[in-house]
């Protein structure tokens, strides 16, 4: 049930709450059936500070999915290779666009760590959501962009984005020829995409044994993994939130905007 939405969050990661979702992929309907009042999403929204504070009607229930980030390029790139890639941002600088789906989104987080490793500036270029700036890579307007992978496996398939550098130790199955972090010259590189599940009644161990095996496999070869049961659990989602939050707070301002150098 998580990983069925999960699969409609990969697609939703970095948007705020108040921004339009995106419809729920039909081999995760008959699991969402199953918990009316379950809701998901990626830490990053209304939802979850107000579930942080103790507030609203839904209480943080759980972890359920995670996926690594994942640098991608667009085809008009010339670079060959990871190594060729990294070489070339830290060369270029500002004269490279990297794209992001706007404050807070797991995207500009990524870009930031991005331009930290690389100890370069680059050029940060917002749009309204995922979708939004992945066009932009598609299309060359911009030079490069993070975001997780279940969001674009299918876009690297077809050949439409490149991918370049998993945000990863291991190599993973669903882009298994993506060079890791490491394999890439940038060890630190370490960024993951995940969505917690709130509910009014029910927990995340409870929700996720709705998911069945074909369900998790194929969650799995869009780049989805669940959580160990020991992190689906209230107390286990609220410090991951408290943690993210403070980390996030040397990155970015109250508006989730860039903190200034």
């Amino acid at each position: 049930m998580l990983q069925i939405r999960l699969a409609l969050v990969v697609l939703l990661v970095g948007l705020s709450a108040a921004q339009a979702q995106m419809p729920v992929p039909s081999v995760l309907e008959s699991v969402l059936a199953q918990v009316p009042d379950l809701k998901l999403s990626d830490g990053r929204g209304a939802l979850d500070r107000a579930a942080a504070k103790g507030e609203g009607p839904h209480a943080p229930a759980g972890l359920l999915l995670h996926a690594p980030m994942v640098l991608l390029g667009a085809k008009t790139l010339q670079a060959q290779d990871a190594s060729e890639l990294v070489s070339w941002m830290k060369a270029k600088g500002r004269a490279v666009r990297i794209a992001h789906a706007g404050p807070w989104s797991a995207s500009l987080d990524c870009a930031l760590q991005v331009q930290d490793l690389l100890e370069a500036k680059l050029t940060l270029v917002s749009s309204a959501n995922t979708s939004e700036a992945l066009d932009k890579l598609q299309s060359g307007a911009v030079d490069v962009m993070c975001e997780a992978v279940p969001a674009v496996v299918e876009s690297v398939r077809r050949g439409d984005i490149l991918a370049f550098v998993l945000a990863a130790d291991e190599r993973l199955p669903a882009l298994w020829d993506v060079a890791t972090a490491d394999q890439a010259g940038l060890p630190l590189f370490s960024a993951t995409s995940w969505i917690g599940a709130y509910t009014a009644s029910a927990n995340a161990t409870s929700v996720s044994k709705a998911l069945t095996d074909d369900i998790t496999s194929k969650l799995a070869d869009v780049g989805w993994s669940v959580f160990a049961q020991s992190y689906q659990t209230s107390d286990a989602h609220k410090q991951h939130l408290a943690a993210e939050d403070e980390r996030r707070k040397g990155r970015f301002n109250e508006s989730g905007l860039p903190v200034a150098p």
